[in-house]
């Protein structure tokens, strides 16, 4: 039953067909085409799982090694780290054209890209043993009515508060810690027009 909830198997349902191997056509180099080849950009976890979503950011390539590689506890101090604010390693995607369409592969960072994907659909609670289960974070005062209270001049107040995220879901946040989550910029190496042998490589 672990093994039918792999991130793999779980994403299989939700497609009507799959193609396990892929045939690639390679794409001479238009005018429009940059000669970099790399660069640094930052890429949000919303926008990370949008791309996961419609399938052009791929984390599936037969060189990669399986997802759900982390314990909870691992996964947990990933989230933790993520709430905190706090700096995670780059993450590596490879650009390449297969049938007209620029598609990414994930090559390095599958784990935390799939496992915080996983933390925002609820397949896991924050784990009771995470490094760090209180986090602080700064909110908007709002009074009874969910409305914002202003100071004198008109300007939104805010108090910082602590939650416990341990043995929580994402959606069991509140919301301006979602929202930070959802927000938290990964930095990404991305290798652009790459071929089959630059992937391997």
């Amino acid at each position: 039953m672990k093994h039918m909830r792999s991130f793999e198997l779980a994403s299989i349902l939700k497609r009507e067909k799959i193609n396990k191997y892929i045939e690639t056509e390679e794409k001479p180099m238009n005018n429009n085409q940059t000669f970099e080849k790399s660069k640094i950009e930052k890429y949000s976890i919303a926008s990370i799982i949008k791309k996961m979503n419609n399938r052009t950011l791929r984390y599936d390539h037969p060189l990669q090694r399986e997802s759900d590689q982390h314990s909870t506890k691992m996964k947990s101090n990933l989230m933790s780290d993520i709430l905190q604010g706090n700096p995670i390693p780059a993450l590596v995607f490879a650009e390449q054209v297969i049938n007209g369409i620029s598609i990414t592969w994930n090559l390095d960072g599958k784990q935390r890209s799939t496992n915080v994907k996983d933390f925002t659909e609820d397949k896991f609670k924050i784990s009771k043993t995470v490094r760090r289960g209180i986090i602080k974070y700064q909110a908007i005062i709002k009074d009874e009515n969910g409305d914002i209270v202003p100071d004198e001049n008109g300007f939104p107040q805010a108090e910082w508060r602590e939650f416990d995220i341990r043995n929580k879901r994402f959606s069991q946040l509140p919301s301006e810690l979602q929202e930070k989550f959802m927000d938290y910029c990964f930095d990404v190496t991305l290798y652009m027009n790459c071929s089959d042998e630059d992937i391997a490589y």
